[in-house]
């Protein structure tokens, strides 16, 4: 099977090139790898949502295994933020999902 993937360079802010990176280390892909998996959630209509977001706050926090007592309460605010991101997505989708039946039906 031949695969059929046109190289295309992309210009970026440094500083999103850097959390690419860091994005793509967490998640051992390639950066090619991440952006492109990234591009293919956004036009899946996903929330966002990391698929390792826990992976990623224990990243975040050197690697450590979490201590309740440590926990950032502003990981907590955006793990929340994502939460409803996947509620509201998910909510919509099922919304739509049952109304293409419903507009089905003769």
């Amino acid at each position: 099977m031949s695969r059929n993937i046109a190289p295309f360079g992309v210009r970026m802010p440094s500083e999103l090139k850097d959390k690419v990176e860091e994005a793509a280390r967490a998640s051992g892909r390639s950066m090619n790898a991440e952006i492109v998996h990234r591009l293919q959630q956004s036009f899946a209509g996903g929330a966002g949502v990391p698929e390792n977001l826990l992976d990623q706050i224990i990243a975040n926090k050197g690697g450590k295994p979490l201590d309740p007592e440590s926990i950032d309460p502003e990981d907590i605010a955006q793990a929340l933020v994502w939460v409803g991101e996947v509620q509201r997505s998910l909510i919509t989708r099922m919304l739509n999902a049952t109304k293409a039946k419903i507009d089905e039906q003769p």
